[in-house]
């Protein structure tokens, strides 16, 4: 099991919800871009990370993605059973470091 060294907080964009968008951010580990796309009734996530590798992540409640990688991990955090497409904005998405 891995140890979380930090857990930051990714802040959606303030745009309204699109079937199909991306957004970049700055963390205090590198530049991240996450491109989300609405296909079989379900969420999908590619990440781009700082050296450029793309990582695709599960958008399910509580699952933590890329436990398998000594670098980075992503969860979507959130009260809800299913993240449906209106739900999205709803969660709050990390990306964690790990030890």
């Amino acid at each position: 099991m891995q140890t979380i060294d930090t857990k930051e907080l990714i802040e959606f964009p303030s745009a309204d919800l699109a079937d199909n968008f991306e957004f970049s951010c700055a963390t205090e580990n590198g530049y991240f871009t996450f491109h989300f796309k609405w296909l079989m009734d379900k969420w999908n996530l590619w990440v781009t990370l700082p050296e450029g590798d793309v990582r695709q992540a599960g958008v399910e409640p509580g699952v933590i993605s890329w436990s398998e990688f000594s670098d980075y991990g992503l969860v979507f955090e959130t009260q809800l059973e299913t993240i449906d497409y209106n739900s999205l904005f709803l969660t709050e998405l990390y990306l964690i470091k790990w030890l």
